[in-house]
Order: structure tokens, then sequence, then C-alpha cells
């Protein structure tokens, strides 16, 4: 369904979508601009799914996500949360969410 450099979004058996984070360009998931681009245009995806029955968060890595990527700092403090957070939101989905740590 989507294959980013950071993520991928894919439906799995029994009507059940996976995003697994899995940088392919570093050793660590982490939440940078690029990793955040593609979320939302995976959760676009995921919003005009039909037949979802359910949504599994995954990690290829040791780490699920390390967290914000320090460098880019300066850029998030100075973003809206409408800019930030609010594009990338999944809490209006209708379904069960899993994450596999």
């Amino acid at each position: 369904m989507y294959q980013g450099e950071t993520l991928s979004l894919a439906r799995l058996e029994g009507d059940f979508l996976e995003i697994n984070f899995n940088n392919k360009n570093g050793s660590v998931n982490k939440f940078d601009s690029q990793t955040l681009d593609e979320l939302r245009a995976a959760m676009s995806l995921l919003a005009q799914a039909e037949s979802v029955r359910g949504l599994l968060l995954t990690s290829s890595k040791s780490v699920f996500v390390v967290g914000a990527d320090i460098t880019e700092f300066s850029v998030m403090f100075n973003a809206t949360r409408e800019e930030f957070v609010a594009p990338v939101s999944y809490t209006h989905l209708t379904l069960p969410t899993i994450y596999s740590v």
C-alpha cells in the first residue's frame, strides 16, 4: 500500500493493516521530518482504506523508535501544533490499534 524510506504500510491477512517503522538510512528509527511526512502519507491511505479490522504498529529495529531527532529540534519547536502533531494523529480512527514492541 505504501513504501517509504522510514516506514511502510501493508495489508495483512484478515483485513488488518501494519505500519512498520524501519529506517533504511539509519541504525535506529526516529521521529524526524521525513518519518513524520511518511507517517502522514500512510495515515492518509489508512483513512481511505476499506474493510480494515485493526492496525498493528511494529518496528524492524531492536528499539521501536528512539524519539525525536534532536538535530531538528529548532524546526520542531518553531512549528505550530497543527503543523507538527495534528496531521499525524490517528486518534480519530475507529479501529483497534496494537503496538508490538
